[in-house]
């Protein structure tokens, strides 16, 4: 098997206000597009979000649940921790987010390798910008 091949498909996250949560991407990522939506037979709203063309890889799948309940805290129970996305200027997406009224969950990191800062969207679900630093 060719794991080069391997590639993140799609996260998967329930929210409680859909229109909430995309207002709140696409603040994130202003050239993704609705690829579908649509309400399954159970009735909840699904929208898949992200990269437009074709097979859309790395997107969203957003799943409507007004009656979802909290979490616990962050690191403390079996779930996913964050979602993880690469960004060629981490410094600029603070900054254009800020101006926008999205402020960091957490401070920037830089390890002199990696530059790393994290937002929370409006259901908590903890999103991870990465930037690899050029070889000192």
């Amino acid at each position: 098997m060719n794991t080069e091949t391997i590639r993140l498909e799609h996260a998967f996250l329930t929210v409680r206000d859909l229109d909430r949560s995309l207002a709140f991407y696409r603040k994130l990522f202003p050239a993704w597009v609705t690829r579908w939506s649509g309400k399954p037979s159970h009735g909840s709203r699904w929208v898949h979000f992200g990269p437009s063309g074709d097979g859309q890889p790395a997107y969203l799948s957003l799943c409507e649940n007004t009656e979802a309940a909290d979490d616990s805290e962050p690191y403390e129970t079996v779930r996913i921790q964050h979602i993880g996305f690469s960004h060629p200027d981490v410094n600029a997406l603070i900054g254009e987010l800020s101006r926008g009224g999205v402020e960091p969950s957490a401070e920037l990191m830089d390890d002199g390798r990696y530059r790393r800062i994290y937002f929370a969207d409006p259901d908590g679900h903890e999103l991870e910008f990465v930037q690899k630093l050029p070889a000192a």
